[in-house]
């Protein structure tokens, strides 16, 4: 799930948190930087009293990644494709196929979560009118945790609760939902004062660190399984600063995203489905797995967690997988007969072509629904390609610019609809 724009930090559950407590804990044993760009979640921290003088490290020639190129179009001519991404390399461990199923957040859980986020903060209850309102009761303190009806949803349950530090206000929702139509499990965590909390300038690299080294240590903090530092990167939105003057102006935030691993392979991390409810009976019923952090000025804004996992079984410790040569194969000769509207894109009537670049390649694990059991997922070994499109008419005007996904089955060689 990638922060785009400021509607993601206005929604009414809302929260601040000081990273400087976060940080504080992070001197109990954050996780190293791995030079992927991951968090070692499970490595101890090594103190300097421990650490003798290290020898020096071998020197170690690694190989140039080998880019693959390619460009043709489709069938028509109505798509014209450029592929340059680097060749996606095989995990060196085994690759498994994997049932999963969705797990019920337990009372437990959503407190631990709760206590690695606020610290020994105060908590207060909160209802589901004062969260519409904006405002609740700091005298009411939270003293059990507990699941309460969702007064609109018959089939969810809540915990909500709040509290101040510094003068922001903070909200905390766990969502529980088991219902045959759908079903959601989500922690949410949110300022509600983000405006005054998003920093007006640029964060340091230092902080962008900081951030990181954070996240390492709430995760583990939280042990919710084993999870892995996907990205971390700053981004800057325009928002409107003053509701009366509408005036607007520049708002930086850190974001960092996290992929859950199963048998030592990440799960790719995909755009987050727009629904759950589609009626389809082959869509998906339940979320995706990811866990996001946001921070601003020093301060962690949003928390979102969603959709764990329980492992039903291992179907396959190393399944065999396809070459990929044979993706690729597969992935030219599905690009060469498709046309526009098979990519999903709604295209106004001056839009008569579209240009593909397709830049990334990334093996990993993707869900699908599984073919025994409709209550439950396949975490299957995948090839993720990531692509730009633009939509041109006659003149080469652009009408509309997009990202996608596609997703291929290792296995079998078939395309996973991940928007589904």
């Amino acid at each position: 799930m990638k922060y785009k724009t400021a509607t993601r930090l206005t929604t009414a559950l809302s929260a601040v948190i000081l990273i400087a407590a976060v940080c504080a804990a992070c001197t109990m044993g954050a996780g190293k930087v791995l030079e992927n760009g991951n968090a070692d979640l499970s490595d101890p921290d090594r103190s300097p009293a421990s650490a003798a003088t290290p020898a020096p490290a071998p020197l170690t020639v690694r190989p140039s990644p080998e880019i693959f190129t390619d460009s043709y179009t489709n069938k028509s001519g109505t798509i014209s494709y450029d592929i340059q991404f680097v060749r996606p390399a095989k995990p060196d461990a085994a690759t498994p196929l994997i049932q999963v199923t969705p797990h019920q957040f337990t009372v437990e859980e959503a407190e631990l979560v709760a206590r690695a986020l606020f610290g020994g903060a105060e908590l207060y209850e909160m209802t589901h009118e004062q969260l519409r309102e904006g405002v609740y009761d700091t005298s009411a303190t939270l003293k059990r945790w507990e699941y309460k009806p969702y007064p609109i949803d018959p089939n969810a349950e809540t915990i909500l609760a709040g509290t101040v530090i510094e003068g922001y206000s903070y909200v905390y929702w766990a969502h529980s939902r088991e219902g045959k139509d759908f079903r959601i499990q989500n922690i949410m965590v949110n300022t509600v004062d983000w405006i005054e909390v998003s920093s007006a300038k640029a964060h340091t690299e230092a902080e962008i660190e900081a951030a990181r080294s954070a996240v390492a240590e709430l995760l583990r903090q939280m042990n919710l399984g084993h999870w892995v530092i996907d990205s971390c990167e700053e981004v800057e939105s325009q928002v409107v600063i003053d509701p009366e003057t509408q005036e607007t102006g520049s708002r930086y935030a850190i974001v960092v995203a996290a992929a859950p691993t199963y048998n030592g392979v990440k799960v790719t991390r995909q755009e987050q489905l727009g629904t759950v409810n589609s009626g389809d009976t082959l869509a998906s019923d339940y979320y995706y797995e990811d866990i996001e952090f946001i921070f601003s000025g020093g301060r962690l804004i949003r928390f979102e967690y969603f959709s764990p996992l329980d492992v039903v079984r291992v179907v396959d410790e190393d399944a065999a997988v396809l070459s990929f040569e044979a993706i690729l194969d597969r992935l030219t000769a599905q690009l060469k007969s498709n046309e526009i509207s098979d990519f999903g894109v709604i295209a106004p009537p001056q839009a008569e072509r579209m240009d593909v670049i397709i830049n990334s390649a990334v093996f990993g694990l993707a869900r699908t629904r599984s073919p025994d059991n409709p209550q439950d997922y396949m975490l299957t070994p995948a090839y993720t390609v990531s692509f730009s499109y633009e939509l041109l008419d006659a003149s080469g005007g652009i009408w509309h610019r997009g990202r996608q996904n596609l997703v291929i089955n290792a296995v079998d060689g078939g395309f996973i609809d991940v928007y589904n």
